[in-house]
């Protein structure tokens, strides 16, 4: 069984994200998810089987510099490209998946959701574009600091709308938003994205990132997560 799960709705896609532990960003998921947004129509919803999804499964990186050249980032460029997408999130949203969801162009959440940034627990700062789109004074503390917030929260903070039925939501948005001027509200995401100097910021993401992954703190990070204990973080 695929780990991706691309359907025709006619005059938009699904995306359905469907991998093992809570759909945890494996490499070959992660090549499939690509796959799937490159193949998608321009209007897309984006959505997760058991949940959103939960970054980076931490067992299986080896190479963070590349893991980021080669899948993260790709990620986050075809949502910002030239398409909409709309990302349904329900019960947790972690890491990695947390930049994906704030990068989507809309947001929705079950009631209840978990956001959580989950990278400083390894000894990472965030990446995936997560520092990028957490703003405001709590959004950017939870970026250096670390943290989590649930849907309500999310709301209150202007990062995404909560709804007691988000897939409803969501095919009715697609369906409006598919009958509308597309060529419009892609030349409106165009502009943002030069506001966002997305370049500029993944290009000090990528190096940021492999510094810290040669971290005392980091390994430390990662063996405590492997071996669930304690984190004894020495700040080196």
């Amino acid at each position: 069984m695929s780990l991706v799960k691309l359907e025709d709705k006619g005059k938009w896609s699904l995306i359905v994200m469907r991998g093992p532990k809570l759909n945890a960003l494996s490499r070959e998921m992660r090549d499939e998810l690509l796959s799937a947004l490159r193949s998608a129509k321009p209007v897309t919803v984006l959505t997760g089987e058991s949940a959103y999804c939960v970054g980076a499964d931490v067992t299986s990186l080896s190479d963070i510099r590349k893991e980021l050249e080669e899948s993260f980032h790709p990620l986050l460029r075809e949502i910002r490209s030239d398409r909409i997408v709309i990302s349904v999130a329900d019960k947790i949203v972690a890491g990695a998946c947390l930049g994906m969801f704030l990068a989507s162009d809309v947001r929705i959440a079950s009631p209840g959701t978990r956001f959580v940034t989950g990278f400083q627990g390894i000894g990472l700062a965030p990446d995936t574009g997560v520092a990028l789109f957490l703003r405001g004074y709590k959004g950017m503390k939870m970026a250096v600091l670390g943290g989590e917030f649930t849907a309500e929260e999310g709301e209150k903070m202007d990062l995404l709308e909560v709804s007691q039925d988000p897939m409803k939501e969501a095919e009715r948005l697609a369906e409006e938003i598919s009958r509308g001027p597309l060529m419009a509200y892609l030349a409106g995401k165009k502009m943002i994205n030069v506001s966002l100097g997305l370049e500029n910021f993944l290009r000090v993401e990528l190096e940021e990132q492999s510094k810290l992954a040669y971290t005392e703190d980091f390994r430390e990070g990662v063996s405590a997560f492997k071996e669930k204990r304690r984190l004894q973080f020495k700040g080196k």
